[in-house]
């Protein structure tokens, strides 16, 4: 059976060597991806809340409820819980 030979190309992490300026550059995408990715995942967690926090503002300093909708929060739910489910 016949040996494969492995060859190694400007970005294979095996031939970087530790100190030299490639080893940077292939570094910087990995981690402005993992940044970019936790704040996805964060604004996904808040992003369900943000819509009810003017009403809840508005009714608070207003001290009526006129105009507050159970439909409304009930399809902000729905939509948050359909979005966190098909992520």
């Amino acid at each position: 059976m016949e040996d494969l030979a492995l060859e190694t190309g400007p970005l294979d992490p095996m031939s970087i060597e530790q100190g030299s300026e490639a080893a940077v550059l292939v570094a910087s995408p990995s981690i402005i991806i993992k940044m970019l990715t936790l704040g996805c995942e964060f604004a996904m967690m808040v992003g369900g809340v943000v819509p009810y926090v003017p009403q809840y503002f508005a009714i608070k300093g207003s001290g009526n409820t006129k105009g507050f909708s159970l439909y409304v929060c009930l399809a902000l739910i729905v939509a948050n819980i359909l979005r966190i489910l098909f992520w």
